[in-house]
C-alpha cells in the first residue's frame, strides 16, 4: 500500500478555523436580530475571494432520440404512467415549471426537432 501524505499545514489552518469561528460569530449577534443578514453577506463575499480547486471538465450528455423520450413513462400526477407523447403539451409545459427535477427529461422530450408539433 501506497503511503498518505498528509498536509500538516491544512490540517493545522483548519484546527485554528474552527477555534476561531464562535468568535467571528459572536461580532455577527446583533440586538436587533440584523446580524445574520451580515453573516450571510460575509461568508458570499469571502467565498468570492477564495481560490476555486479545479472542476473536472462534464462529459457531454448523449442527446436521448424523439422516440425513446416519447416512450417515458410519466412518472406521476393526473397522466401518471402514459407515455410523454400521449400527454397534452399545456401540462408538460406547467409541470416543467413547476416540478425542476422532472424539467430536464420534460425539456428535451418538448423541444426535440423529431417532435410533431400541436
Amino acid at each position: 500500500m501506497g503511503k498518505v501524505q498528509i498536509k500538516t499545514e491544512i490540517i493545522q489552518a483548519k484546527v485554528a478555523a474552527r477555534k476561531l469561528a464562535p468568535q467571528l460569530v459572536s461580532l455577527c449577534e446583533w440586538e436587533d436580530g440584523t446580524g445574520i443578514n451580515f453573516a450571510e453577506t460575509l461568508l458570499t463575499e469571502m467565498a468570492k475571494l477564495l481560490p476555486r480547486r479545479q472542476q473536472p471538465a462534464a462529459q457531454p450528455k448523449q442527446q436521448l432520440t424523439y422516440a425513446h423520450l416519447a416512450n417515458l413513462p410519466m412518472p406521476f400526477g393526473t397522466h401518471q404512467g402514459k407515455n410523454l407523447a400521449d400527454i397534452p403539451t399545456d401540462y408538460l409545459d406547467w409541470r416543467c415549471r413547476n416540478h425542476e427535477d422532472f424539467y430536464k427529461i420534460l425539456k428535451q422530450f418538448l423541444n426535440h426537432p423529431e417532435r410533431p408539433r400541436d
